[in-house]
């Protein structure tokens, strides 16, 4: 069955629970990205002092399947979830993701493991949104050499089985959401005396367009020089939303933990 809700309102609400709800124990700001000149240096340099981060989310849906044919019904227990990923004869999208991540950065697909409408209010309302999702590196994926449909297949949030198809192959990544914040606890800890300076951001956005630039794109890559004019943190959020079709969040320690 095809989800009943909106990749919107589903990424409103993974990005709303990561900033207020409490299971969360980092502090996350969400950065949008801007296409007016602002020529401003930063805007999150408070955030910016302290061990800080950037995260890039790219947020799915999922299909629920139901019946007895289908194809990881003998693996999986119904019903089941599976999220697409885009064919690369369509889109190098997963390959730049991919390329993100093993350049260091915090990569992750976002999937709930629900699907209608009333599950979703209930998850909202209950700050179980997160918990209810799968949390997926493409690392765990890896790269995609044919034209073929792929898909992740889980069970539920708590995902002890993760499977990577069409072809079923058990992937051992821990995608659930502890297993995310522990991911991203360690990076922050590793960064204990360091922080994130614009410069960075600028050699961020410099990657992100460079990588873009040797991949096909069915649209073009944002101009360097109208770039150049924006904050160093809105070229990294506009690459990452316009080219990666991911939210950029810059995450660092709750200051209970610092």
């Amino acid at each position: 069955m095809k989800p009943d809700i909106s990749e919107f309102s589903y990424g409103y609400a993974v990005t709303d629970e990561l900033i207020h709800g409490g299971s969360f124990p980092i502090r996350a700001a969400p950065v949008f990205p801007s296409l007016r000149q602002e020529g401003q240096e930063g805007g999150y340099d408070v955030l910016l002092r302290g061990p800080a981060a950037p995260l890039f989310l790219q947020f799915k849906l999922s299909d629920c399947l139901l019946t007895r044919n289908a194809n990881e019904a003998g693996i999986l227990s119904l019903p089941y979830y599976r999220m697409h990923i885009r064919p690369s004869g369509r889109s190098r999208q997963h390959q730049l993701l991919l390329d993100l991540e093993g350049k260091g950065e915090d990569v992750l697909y976002c999937a709930p493991a629900f699907h209608t409408i009333e599950e979703f209010n209930k998850a909202y309302l209950d700050q179980r949104v997160c918990e209810r999702s799968v949390w997926i590196p493409p690392s765990a994926i890896g790269e995609i050499t044919d034209d073929k449909t792929h898909y992740a297949a889980f069970q539920d949030g708590n995902a002890t089985e993760f499977y990577f198809c069409s072809t079923p192959q058990r992937i051992a990544t821990n995608v659930t959401f502890k297993g995310f914040v522990s991911r991203v606890l360690l990076r922050l800890e590793s960064q204990a005396t360091i922080g994130l300076e614009s410069q960075d951001f600028v050699s961020l956005a410099k990657l992100m367009r460079a990588r873009a630039a040797t991949h096909y794109m069915p649209f073009p890559i944002p101009d360097e020089q109208r770039l150049s004019e924006l904050p160093p943190i809105n070229q990294v959020a506009t690459l990452a939303r316009v080219i990666y079709d991911t939210q950029l969040f810059v995450v660092g320690f709750n200051e209970r933990q610092e």
